[in-house]
């Protein structure tokens, strides 16, 4: 559970955001995020409201912790290539997806809401996953030319996204059959394995993105 530090407020915060990775909303009490934050009860109203406040907070706050330890633009500059801005996105998103501490909450979060999700959808799309969504969408642009097509655009979206995403489901659902499992990564992969991962998804997608601005005008149905 998260450390006993700081004021209650934060350690509310840290505990909340670690059972609700665990639990999801709806499964996740008032009771279990005090108890394991060492606070009174009543703490969740007094500093956020409610739980559905606190649950808001919570994904600002793990979105803020998966950016700071895995930036999207990380190690690029306003000099950099599509290529290089692909990758670094991909890179980030594969290693968000398995880090096991605080920045991975985030992406244990949006697989619990794709399972079971909560009030908050309209909330984590716009203030989570539009700005993603938006940063990716630009990079695929440039790798086709600048001038693509919405269409275009979102079916490339459509097959680079879920090559990674799927990870996150791996990941906190494992496969125990080992006839499926030799086809992924172990479920606890190291750096190297995971920059391999990385580097393979980076240049797939970039081949098929090559593929897809060739037949650009196809897509002007």
């Amino acid at each position: 559970m998260a450390e006993q530090t700081g004021d209650t407020r934060q350690r509310v915060l840290e505990s909340a955001a670690e059972i609700f990775a665990e639990k999801g909303f709806n499964r996740a009490t008032v009771q279990d995020i005090c108890a394991a934050a060492q606070a009174n009860i009543a703490s969740v109203n007094y500093h956020f409201g409610s739980k559905e406040n606190l649950y808001n907070e919570v994904w600002r706050y793990t979105l803020e912790l998966k950016l700071k330890a895995y930036p999207l633009d990380e190690g690029c500059t306003a000099n950099s290539s599509p290529e290089e801005k692909f990758g670094a996105y991909i890179r980030a998103q594969i290693r968000a997806i398995f880090d096991p501490g605080s920045p991975g909450y985030f992406s244990k979060l949006m697989l619990k809401e794709m399972s079971d999700p909560s009030f908050a959808k309209e909330l984590i799309f716009d203030e989570a996953i539009r700005p993603m969504a938006a940063r990716l969408e630009g990079i695929i642009n440039g790798l086709l030319g600048g001038k693509a097509s919405a269409r275009q655009i979102g079916f490339c979206m459509g097959s680079v996204v879920p090559q990674y995403l799927s990870y996150n489901f791996r990941r906190q659902h494992p496969h125990k059959d080992h006839k499926c499992h030799r086809f992924f990564v172990g479920d606890n992969p190291t750096a190297a394995e995971q920059e391999l991962l990385a580097r393979h998804i980076t240049a797939f997608s970039l081949a098929g993105l090559k593929a897809s601005k060739a037949m650009s005008e196809e897509y002007d149905l």
